[in-house]
């Protein structure tokens, strides 16, 4: 038995006039524009599975292929379970035959990170959305971004044909209690690394993905920014 709390919030920013981010925890999927963080918490024995996924700036159809992203992965949870790099080629896979059977998809492509927590906690990931672990005073990268110097992404979900998905797939050793934070590059590319630091590391997940927010928004938030700080209490640790 686990329990796992999540504070999510996803926004369009002050810039964007659309939001192309897609939050999913559980299943259940953000709406588009949050001024809020909503907190949700899970006690189960089941797999239980938290997605950031930014659909691409300058692609036709980004808000599409994040969504499709987040709602594929979640269907397939237990495909996602046994083999997470297997899951997200087969949404690789998905979207670029849907964006070849519609001409107005054609391209579309998305980041996509993921934390899965079964008996371990395992993070699954490719794009430049980032999972961080957290402990006060202390902040962690534990994705790669897949990027180029130039700035262009060498991996997404989708985009054009022929080039080959390797996620990074990684378990994550933990404590009976741990906090991570998922979140997508209009945080991390705009606020500074202390402030994310001090802001995630917040008592309570809520007032952590608040902060998170307000600094994204002190910063000018240019893009669109998503949040998950996520809490997970495995078997052994009294819920709190």
């Amino acid at each position: 038995m686990k329990r796992v709390e999540v504070a999510a919030l996803t926004s369009r920013g002050l810039v964007r006039a659309g939001n192309e981010d897609r939050v999913s925890v559980f299943g259940w999927s953000a709406p588009r524009e949050m001024t809020e963080p909503v907190l949700l918490t899970r006690e189960t024995s089941e797999p239980v599975l938290v997605v950031v996924a930014d659909g691409l700036g300058g692609h036709q159809a980004g808000e599409v292929a994040s969504e499709f992203a987040v709602t594929a992965l979640h269907t397939a949870l237990p495909d996602v379970a046994a083999d997470p790099a297997r899951a997200f080629g087969r949404v690789h896979e998905d979207l670029l035959a849907l964006g070849a059977s519609q001409p107005e998809l054609e391209g579309m492509a998305t980041t996509a990170t993921a934390l899965l927590v079964t008996d371990v906690i395992t993070i699954c990931h490719v794009g430049d959305s980032r999972a961080y672990y957290v402990e006060p005073g202390f902040v962690s990268q534990l994705t790669t971004d897949h990027v180029e110097p130039g700035g262009a992404l060498t991996q997404v979900l989708g985009g054009r044909p022929g080039r080959e998905v390797v996620p990074q797939v990684r378990e994550v050793e933990s404590a009976e209690c741990s906090r991570f934070l998922l979140c997508s590059d209009g945080l991390h590319s705009y606020v500074d690394a202390a402030v994310v630091r001090e802001g995630a590391a917040l008592e309570s997940s809520f007032g952590a993905a608040r902060a998170l927010l307000r600094a994204a928004v002190e910063a000018g938030a240019p893009d669109n920014v998503s949040v998950c700080v996520v809490t997970v209490w495995l078997e052994g640790e009294k819920n709190r």
